[in-house]
């Protein structure tokens, strides 16, 4: 079993830039250690960056949405 880190965070296309950038970094860093990324499967603000950060490193990431929060299909919902 792999160790698996939940990070909650906005997916609000207004995050401030900083903020984005340290969701990457965080991300990042999870997928360096091995750890599985669960969140909100967002793909836009602090979820989408913490994605990319995730994948930048080659990490996994498990998203978990509700169908009602797929609000315009672009949830980033194909990860795993």
């Amino acid at each position: 079993m792999q160790f698996r880190v939940g990070v909650f965070g906005s997916s609000a296309k207004t995050t401030s830039q900083k903020i984005c950038d340290e969701a990457f970094r965080l991300g990042a860093l999870i997928a360096e250690r091995g750890f599985v990324c669960v969140n909100g499967a967002g793909s836009t603000g602090v979820m989408g960056y913490l994605n990319e950060g995730a994948r930048s490193k080659n990490g996994k990431i498990k998203g978990v949405i509700h169908r009602t929060f797929i609000v315009d299909a672009k949830e980033d919902v194909k990860i795993t």
